[in-house]
């Protein structure tokens, strides 16, 4: 699509400077372009010709080189958020929560350094309980999916692997969630509590 609007733009630039230059006088397109255009009206079409074709050219260089890519629905030009998706049947909030401390890192430890990230070190677990704004909220994960939990509505909300938004070994925000996490290239998870 913006292929035919930078070729679209480069010819409506290329017309009006035509106009410009030749006073009119001539048929492009099928179209008959008369011969009495003034020396304001020149002027006009020459500026708006120019401006087109440097549209029409931009926009070319920019779709040729692929510096203008799109973005999904569930990325963010500045920095990456989970969103999140539907929830297995058979999760069920939790019932007992471990408190999420901060435990030792593994050895193969890749995430950024963050005060107060903890080490999820089993999956099917849930870790907290965090309190914020008197809501208590819990986390979990498995092999698929970052689970969260809320008090307020008793909700649990499933987030994809983070490496399908942006890679792993760095720390993105859960949308919805006061968490951030991180899982490296090892599959650790590691989150810290954000509200």
């Amino acid at each position: 699509m913006p292929q035919n609007i930078a070729i679209a733009s480069f010819v409506l630039g290329a017309v009006l400077i035509l106009i410009a230059l030749l006073r009119g006088g001539f048929k492009i397109f099928g179209a008959e372009i008369s011969g009495t255009t003034g020396g304001l009206g020149r002027i006009i079409a020459f500026a708006l010709g120019l401006f087109f074709v440097f549209i029409g050219v931009v926009l070319g260089l920019v779709e040729s080189f692929g510096l203008l890519q799109p973005f999904s629905a569930t990325e963010s030009p500045e920095s990456p958020v989970i969103l999140p998706t539907s929830i297995p049947e058979n999760l069920l909030p939790p019932s007992d929560t471990t408190i999420l401390e901060p435990e030792v890192p593994p050895a193969n430890y890749s995430c950024p350094e963050l005060q107060g990230a903890s080490w999820l070190s089993s999956p099917g677990i849930w870790y907290g309980p965090n309190e914020w704004n008197g809501i208590t909220y819990s986390i979990s994960y498995d092999q698929y999916y970052i689970y969260a939990w809320n008090s307020y509505d008793n909700n649990v909300t499933s987030y994809p692997d983070p490496a399908a938004y942006g890679g792993r070994n760095q720390w993105i925000p859960l949308s919805g969630a006061p968490y951030t996490i991180c899982v490296d290239t090892s599959g650790n998870v590691y989150a810290t509590f954000t509200p």
